[in-house]
């Protein structure tokens, strides 16, 4: 008997030993600072005021012949049996080229199915005039060429927030 309650001290102390000696690290471990981030104010960047911009646009989506303005980038194997195109990634390159904001981008992402009538998408980045850019943007199709190219002029309006 006094071996086992023996066998059982032991056990409990070196169990107790282990787990505090490992929360102590841990602590340790916690309390360390690390120098790879700091919060900084937007005017250390020469960031002014934030402001709203709404952009009101249309973009001729050409998807045949050689100027096409959208490229497939990723498909599943299953893509090509549906009717739905579930599985495809297209990116569509159409620039602002004029005006105040030529050479700026915003980073759109988001479903845009095209027999939706109207699309919400997040705006999640931008460069240029759209630097810090967030916000949203509404689709909806002004032409639509369903039966033959599926080429398309998209109604885009535009709310973003940015420096």
């Amino acid at each position: 008997m006094a071996k086992a309650v023996a066998n059982l001290t032991t056990i409990f102390l070196t169990s107790s030993a282990i787990f505090f000696s490992i929360l102590v690290m841990h602590a340790n471990a916690t309390e360390k600072s690390y120098s790879f981030s700091r919060t900084l104010p937007p005017q250390s960047l020469g960031l002014k005021r934030e402001k709203l911009t709404h952009l009101h646009f249309f973009f001729h989506d050409v998807t045949t012949g050689t100027n096409t303005t959208n490229a497939v980038v990723a498909m599943a194997q299953s893509t090509n049996a549906s009717a739905t195109v579930f599985g495809e990634v297209v990116m569509v390159d159409d620039p602002l080229t004029v005006g105040e904001y030529n050479g700026s981008t915003i980073s759109i992402l988001g479903r845009n199915s095209i027999f939706t009538p109207l699309r919400e998408m997040p705006i999640v980045g931008g460069s240029g005039k759209f630097k810090f850019a967030r916000g949203y943007a509404h689709a909806s199709n002004y032409d639509f060429n369903v039966t033959k190219s599926l080429n398309a002029v998209v109604e885009y309006d535009v709310y973003v927030l940015h420096y």
